[in-house]
């Protein structure tokens, strides 16, 4: 994955068939960083808001999933 937008792409792309398409759009806008070959990407939620967020690390170099969660 050669940048931040693809890494989105995948990301949404694994994260909305299991957590529900509006669930994670409403995470926007999401923290994503590349490191050590990796990228990470988390939701974010509002101010005053109750719950949790996705969490996700990819491998850059072809996608693979090392880490997947969702909080409450």
């Amino acid at each position: 994955m050669p940048n931040k937008q693809v890494a989105i792409a995948v990301a949404e792309a694994l994260l909305f068939p299991l957590y529900g398409q509006r669930t994670i759009v409403n995470e926007r806008p999401y923290e994503v960083y590349r490191s050590d070959g990796c990228w990470y990407l988390s939701g974010t939620l509002p101010v005053g808001y109750d719950g949790g967020t996705f969490e996700i690390v990819l491998k850059a170099a072809d996608g693979q999933v090392l880490h997947l969660t969702h909080g409450k």
